[in-house]
């Protein structure tokens, strides 16, 4: 697909007549050809060009910039009807919620526009927020994914290690957590041992666990995150720390 192609139908486009209530619209085919290359790539897409589809007045051709789409999510044309998906992966219509049904088949025909822009992304930063991003959807497959890719590029990097850690263990795979951490666990970074610790008591190896939630709390200078000093709680209650 390509910006030529998408020029190609507009100018096909524009050699038919305006859509006529009650008349079949000659242009029908284009549109829903155009409404795919939008899914797909919607920089491909001029303001002029938005603005032609706009004036059509089709119900199933209301392309929109992602600019201009509330709280920077997308706007997505589901039988002819617009629904918004957040960043949190939350589908309303009219800013009202729609039922799980709905909005399972709206993610899926707003899935090739995640991709892209997922695609785009280099830096760790960025896939990293994405990555916290899809984890609090509750989209752990993305999440891992987008935190592997940024490990990939950093592979020192104690930041990605405690994202990827975090997501292995919301996924029940404290394991993992641990195998990945593994070679972190003599670090400085109360981050990374908090989730260590919290995936090697939930691996059942509590002396190890122990160890490293003090060690987590002796890094953190005195000021522990809310996750540290819930964690360090519950396992000194449970007789884990020592």
């Amino acid at each position: 697909m390509s910006n030529q192609t998408v020029r190609h139908l507009i100018d096909r486009l524009r050699r038919f007549p305006a859509p006529q209530p009650g008349c079949e619209y000659k242009g029908t085919a284009i549109v829903r050809e155009l409404r795919k290359r939008y899914r797909e790539c919607t920089e491909d897409f001029t303001a002029e060009d938005f603005e032609f589809l706009k004036a059509l007045g089709l119900p199933r051709s209301e392309f929109v910039p992602r600019d201009q789409a509330p709280s920077g999510g997308d706007i997505v044309d589901l039988g002819g009807v617009r629904y918004h998906v957040s960043d949190t992966s939350c589908v309303t219509l009219n800013n009202v919620q729609v039922s799980e049904t709905i909005a399972v088949a709206v993610r899926a025909e707003a899935q090739p526009l995640v991709d892209a822009r997922d695609e785009k992304l280099s830096s760790p930063q960025e896939l990293l927020k994405e990555a916290a991003k899809a984890k609090r959807a509750g989209d752990l497959i993305r999440a891992e994914k987008l935190a592997r890719r940024a490990l990939d590029i950093e592979p020192g990097s104690l930041f990605a290690a405690t994202t990827l850690s975090s997501i292995f263990r919301a996924k029940h795979d404290p394991e993992g957590a641990v195998a990945l951490t593994e070679q972190h666990k003599n670090c400085s970074d109360p981050w990374l041992l908090t989730t260590r610790a919290a995936a090697l008591q939930d691996a059942g190896r509590p002396a190890e666990a122990g160890a490293a939630i003090k060690r987590a709390w002796a890094c953190s200078g005195g000021n522990p995150s809310e996750e540290l000093r819930n964690l360090y709680a519950r396992m000194n209650a449970e007789g884990v720390v020592g």
